[in-house]
């Protein structure tokens, strides 16, 4: 008992940790995000507001995150329900 008194807090840091990191994984490759955002950037090229070399690193990182997230989205078609737990 008083064992789980003196850890609780530590458990619950940790939970509120995993759950950060899931919400930003999620939204790191989130397909849907990093379209919009890929479209927001060549309009910002297209408007002069940024730089030929600014939009090509910019490019390159969002297709790459692109990448990363079409290979999970395919992956998770193809893993079976009991490994998702």
């Amino acid at each position: 008992m008083i064992h789980k008194l003196f850890t609780f807090p530590f458990q619950a840091v940790i939970k509120l940790g995993e759950k950060i990191a899931e919400e930003v994984d999620r939204e790191l490759f989130d397909l849907g995000l990093i379209q919009k955002q890929l479209l927001q950037l060549e309009l910002q090229f297209e408007f002069e507001e940024i730089t030929i070399e600014e939009y090509e690193g910019k490019e390159a990182e969002l297709l790459r995150r692109y990448e990363i997230a079409k290979a999970r989205e395919q992956a998770a078609w193809f893993s079976s329900p009991d490994e998702e737990d």
